[in-house]
């Protein structure tokens, strides 16, 4: 074979090395919905709990007039991060693009070369290459996840390896896409369509709008929005409050099984699944709802197109577990019905705590007691600040799991309250 070769696998190559993207911590503008704590260097780690919940249940949790939330089960570690725009995320993930593409370049002059039968083993290679370039991705994540679990990964280490993921799948799904299109041209070669689905599943699972969420509002001129992060050896949960909206991505590891035989048969019966995990989604969202399904891999693929009453689902199903692999919700979280207020009145203040359905944001507005005036008061969710109420008087924000204590405090005067949240 020529010389030529490996300067094809260079394709893969280029496309496997993770790009390093940098996510800045800061604390939040007072007009953002912000979780906010002291800035030690790059990361800014607060409110970090753990605690064990529901052990075993694989299902979503219900949630009264909304959507149900999957959420991770077992011994979870949760946390506030707070991200800030930051160049250097634009720049690495502009550098590893160019990269690719001059990659990408070199395949194709390089290819055209060839003789048929050196372009079979060039395809071949390249083939199992992007496999062992997929495998390792998907275990990059899942040690980056047991690390933040263990507290050895700090949440904006979490935050920029999942952000490097999912920009690294796209561009190993532009490396896949690139060699079916050289294999078009090989005549009598087809690469093995159960090798194609199965790579094809495994890359789209890495990657999602809610990454691409979080990696737009940490490469622009504004602050990003708050997050929290949890985790666990069942997988991860990433949720964001960006201007009006609750974005939320939930990863089941134990919910994922890579070998046996499927549960699901059909579309149908794919669909009614859903149906029973989701009733109060399906039954308010649009009847177009779309559906795929990858028989190797055996992941079926739902969302609603154009929404239900409070945002978006996508959710990916596993036939094998007939459980949730993945959900990805974004949420209008001013449409989020209120499950419960909390109030209490101390030294001269007057807290309301208005928290959503299924765990979702919380509203903590502070008047004056006695009268309806506004105060700007501190928030802090266990003795770690969150932010500002504001001229507003007004602040939401993202509840972790579990018991928590939640206090305010204006002019040297406190008011604290302990909340249970589902």
């Amino acid at each position: 074979m020529k010389d030529a070769v490996p300067i094809l696998l260079a394709l893969c190559f280029v496309l496997s090395v993770p790009a390093t993207v940098g996510l800045a911590t800061g604390p939040p503008a007072d007009s953002q919905p912000a979780v906010d704590g002291d800035v030690d260097g790059e990361q800014n780690h607060i409110a970090s709990t753990h605690g064990t919940f529901i052990s075993g249940q694989a299902e979503p949790v219900t949630a009264n007039g909304t959507t149900n939330r999957l959420v991770l089960q077992g011994d979870v570690y949760q946390s506030y991060t707070h991200s800030q725009a930051d160049l250097g995320t634009t720049l690495a993930i502009e550098d590893q693009s160019l990269r690719a593409e001059y990659a990408a370049f070199q395949f194709e002059q390089e290819f055209e070369t060839l003789e048929s039968a050196e372009q079979v083993d060039a395809l071949e290679t390249a083939m199992a290459d992007l496999g062992s370039d997929i495998d390792d991705l998907e275990q990059r994540e899942r040690t980056l996840v047991n690390g933040h679990s263990s507290d050895t990964v700090s949440e904006g280490e979490l935050l920029r390896g999942l952000v490097a993921t999912h920009n690294e799948a796209k561009l190993l799904q532009a490396t896949l896409e690139a060699i079916l299109t050289q294999a078009a041209d090989v005549p009598g070669y087809t690469p093995p369509q159960e090798t194609v689905s199965q790579y094809d599943a495994q890359l789209q699972l890495h990657t999602s709008d809610v990454r691409e969420h979080i990696q737009q509002t940490n490469s622009g001129d504004e602050l990003a929005g708050s997050a929290l992060v949890k985790t666990a050896e069942t997988g991860s949960t990433v949720a964001v409050l960006d201007d009006d909206q609750y974005v939320r991505e939930t990863v089941r590891y134990d919910n994922r099984q890579r070998e046996g035989e499927s549960q699901i048969e059909s579309v149908s019966a794919a669909l009614n699944r859903i149906e029973e995990l989701y009733p109060w989604t399906v039954g308010t969202g649009a009847s177009d709802t779309s559906s795929g399904e990858n028989t190797d891999e055996q992941v079926w693929s739902f969302s609603l197109p154009n929404g239900h009453e409070h945002g978006t689902l996508e959710v990916n199903l596993d036939g094998r577990t007939n459980q949730i692999y993945r959900e990805i919700q974004f949420l209008e979280y001013r449409e989020i019905p209120i499950s419960d207020q909390h109030e209490q009145s101390d030294n001269g203040l007057d807290v309301q705590v208005n928290r959503t359905a299924g765990g979702g944001p919380a509203e903590v507005t502070v008047t004056e007691s006695g009268s309806e005036a506004t105060v700007n008061a501190t928030v802090r969710i266990n003795d770690e600040r969150l932010g500002e109420t504001g001229l507003s008087g007004s602040q939401w924000v993202l509840q972790p799991r579990g018991e928590y204590t939640l206090e305010v405090e204006a002019d040297g005067q406190t008011v604290a309250m302990d909340i249970e949240n589902e």
